[in-house]
C-alpha cells in the first residue's frame, strides 16, 4: 500500500511469492489468512467505506501521509471465511468483466464499473452488532 503522496492508501494485491525489497513509501500488509483473505482485503481497499476512512485519517502537510499507525485504525468488517470467499468470487467476476470489456465498449464499461462499485459497497457493508 502506498503511504504517501497522491497515491496514498492505494493497495495492490500481489499473488506471486517473489523476493522483493519494499520502498520506504510503501507499507507491506501481511494478513492472517485464517481470518482474512488477501483478495477480500484488496476488494475492501477499493471500496468507498475504506476511502471515506482513509481520507478522514490521512495527515496533510506537504504531502498526504498514511502510515501503519493510521492503517491499524481502519475499520474492516471481517465476515466468516466462507462469506469472504463468496464476496470475492462475485467481485472478481465483476472486476474481470470490467477489465475484459476495456476495448471498444466505453458505455458498457462505465455501466459495469458502476454495477461493480454498487455490489462491492453493498457486499462490504455490515450492520453493527448491538
Amino acid at each position: 500500500m502506498a503511504r504517501t503522496g497522491a497515491t496514498f492508501g492505494k493497495t495492490v494485491l500481489i499473488t506471486d511469492s517473489i523476493p522483493a525489497i519494499y520502498a520506504s513509501f510503501l507499507i507491506r500488509i501481511r494478513l492472517n489468512e485464517a481470518e482474512i483473505l488477501p483478495s477480500y482485503y484488496w476488494h475492501f481497499a477499493q471500496s468507498s467505506f475504506y476511502w471515506q476512512q482513509a481520507n478522514n485519517m490521512v495527515s496533510t502537510g506537504g504531502q498526504p501521509q498514511f502510515n501503519a499507525n493510521v492503517l491499524k485504525d481502519i475499520r474492516l468488517p471481517i465476515p466468516p471465511l466462507e462469506e469472504q470467499v463468496r464476496i470475492v468470487s462475485i467481485l472478481d467476476k465483476f472486476d474481470a468483466l470490467v477489465n475484459d470489456l476495456s476495448i471498444g465498449l466505453p458505455a458498457e464499461i462505465k455501466a459495469r464499473r458502476r454495477q461493480y462499485e454498487h455490489y462491492r459497497d453493498r457486499l462490504l457493508t455490515f450492520r453493527e452488532a448491538a
